[in-house]
C-alpha cells in the first residue's frame, strides 16, 4: 500500500498560515483590551465625534496615529521593516484634478464615515462591542459581511466594464516625499503636529467632561501614565498612544500593520464560496483570503475587550443611559453596517487601516480616505440639524 507523500510546500504553508492567526490573535487582544479601556468602543463616543460634541474619540485616534507614526517610522530607520505605504484607488470616473486617483478612497471614506455615525461602530470596534457585550453587535456584523458580499459582486462587475475602477497606484505619494524631508523627520513633526491639536482640544473639551457622558454617574475615569489594569476606563490619551506600539508586532507578522477591513473580506469571501458555486467566476474578488491575520485579529479583540471588562469586574452598568444605545435598532444597525464595509472596502481600508497605519506611513491616499470619512459621519450627524429634522 502506497503512502501518501508529504506536501512540504503546503505544509509550510499551513504552518505560516497558523502562526499569522496566533499573533492576530494575540496582536488583537491586546488592540481589544485598549479600546475598551479608554471605552472608545462606547457608540456614543463615536456618534458623538461625528456630530461634534465629544472629542474623546479624537483624543484616542490622534494619540493613536501619533504613536504609530513613531513606531512606523523607527522601524524603517532601524532597518527592521520598510513601511509599505498604501496607494490611491482610483474610482475610474476619468475626471482629472487634485484628487484623480483618489475617487475611491473620498467616495469610500464617506461611506465608511456615514455606517459609522449610523451604528456607533466600525469594522475593527465591533468586536470590541461583541466582547463588552453591548447591543445590536450582531446586526452590525451581518450587515458588515453583507456589504462587503455586495462590494465584492460589485466590484468584480464594474471591473469587467472598466479597468480603471479600483485601480490601485503605487504607494510613493507621501508626505515626506512632497516636502522634500526623510520620513523620520517629517513623522516627528506630524506626530508633535497630533498630540499639539490633542492639548488643544483638552483646553477647549475637556477629555473628562467627555468621558462622562459616556460612562455611569459616579465613574471616574483614571488619568494615571500608567493605570491601574483593573481601572474601568483609563484617559483615552494614554489608551491610544499604548495602541499605536502594536503597529510593532503587527508589522512584524503580517507585514503591514494594524487593519481590520480585509478579514472581513476572508469572511465574506467564505460565505460567497458556500452559497454560490460560481463565486470565483462571478465574484473573483473573493478568490483569495485577504487577511487570516485580520480573522485572528478579530477573534482577539473580542476576547480583550472582554478580558478587559473581567480584570475590573464591570459591565453594561458603567455605562451612561444612551452611552451604549449605538443604532438604536437592528435594522439601523444592519443597514448602516452595509453602509460600513461598502465604504470600507471601497476605500481600501478602515479607521484602524488607513487611520492608523496609512497615516503612520503618511499616505495621502489614508489622509484623504480620513477626511472623507469625517466629512461622510458629520453629514449623517450635522445635516438633519441644519435641515430642521
Amino acid at each position: 500500500m502506497l503512502s501518501k507523500c508529504p506536501n512540504n510546500a503546503e505544509d509550510e504553508h499551513n504552518a505560516s498560515n497558523g502562526k499569522r492567526l496566533a499573533a492576530g490573535v494575540v496582536t488583537g487582544a491586546a488592540f481589544g483590551f485598549l479600546l475598551d479601556k479608554g471605552k472608545m468602543n462606547v457608540p456614543l463616543a463615536i456618534v458623538d465625534q461625528m456630530g461634534m460634541t465629544n472629542f474623546s474619540m479624537m483624543r484616542f485616534f490622534l494619540s493613536a496615529s501619533a504613536s504609530s507614526i513613531l513606531s512606523m517610522s523607527a522601524l524603517e530607520s532601524l532597518g527592521i521593516k520598510a513601511r509599505k505605504a498604501p496607494g490611491g484607488v482610483d474610482l475610474g470616473t476619468g475626471l482629472k484634478g487634485p484628487l484623480s486617483g483618489y475617487g475611491a478612497n473620498l467616495l469610500g471614506g464617506a461611506l465608511l464615515g456615514s455606517g459609522m455615525a449610523i451604528t456607533g461602530s466600525c469594522p475593527g470596534t465591533v468586536w470590541t462591542q461583541i466582547g463588552a457585550g453591548m447591543p445590536y453587535t450582531g446586526s452590525i456584523v451581518a450587515g458588515g459581511v453583507t456589504g462587503t458580499l455586495l462590494y465584492g459582486y460589485v466590484h468584480s462587475y464594474l471591473k469587467r466594464r472598466n479597468a480603471e475602477f479600483a485601480k490601485v497606484s503605487g504607494g510613493k505619494n507621501t508626505l515626506d516625499k512632497a516636502i522634500g524631508l526623510p520620513y523620520p523627520v517629517a513623522g516627528v513633526a506630524m506626530a508633535g503636529g497630533f498630540i499639539g491639536i490633542v492639548k488643544l482640544f483638552d483646553t477647549y473639551f475637556p477629555w473628562r467632561e467627555g468621558m462622562a457622558k459616556l460612562l455611569a454617574l459616579g465613574i471616574e475615569p483614571t488619568g494615571d501614565f500608567l493605570p491601574d489594569i483593573a481601572a474601568v476606563a483609563w484617559d483615552p490619551m494614554v489608551c491610544g498612544s499604548l495602541l499605536g506600539l502594536l503597529q510593532i508586532p503587527a508589522s512584524l507578522t503580517n507585514g503591514k500593520g494594524l487593519g481590520s477591513s480585509s478579514g472581513w473580506v476572508t469572511m465574506a469571501g467564505a460565505v460567497s464560496h458556500a452559497i454560490d458555486p460560481q463565486c470565483v467566476k462571478k465574484a473573483p474578488y473573493f478568490k483569495d483570503a485577504r487577511s487570516i491575520w485580520q480573522v485572528g485579529g478579530a477573534v482577539g479583540m473580542v476576547l480583550g475587550a472582554w478580558l478587559s471588562n473581567y480584570l475590573s469586574s464591570s459591565g453594561p452598568e458603567i455605562y451612561s443611559a444612551i452611552g451604549a444605545q449605538g443604532a438604536g435598532s437592528h435594522l439601523n444597525a444592519f443597514a448602516g453596517g452595509i453602509v460600513l464595509l461598502f465604504g470600507a472596502r471601497l476605500a481600501g481600508g478602515c479607521p484602524s487601516g488607513h487611520g492608523l497605519t496609512g497615516m503612520g506611513t503618511l499616505a495621502f491616499s489614508s489622509f484623504i480616505t480620513v477626511a472623507g470619512m469625517f466629512i461622510g459621519g458629520m453629514g449623517v450627524r450635522l445635516l438633519p440639524k441644519v435641515l430642521g429634522f
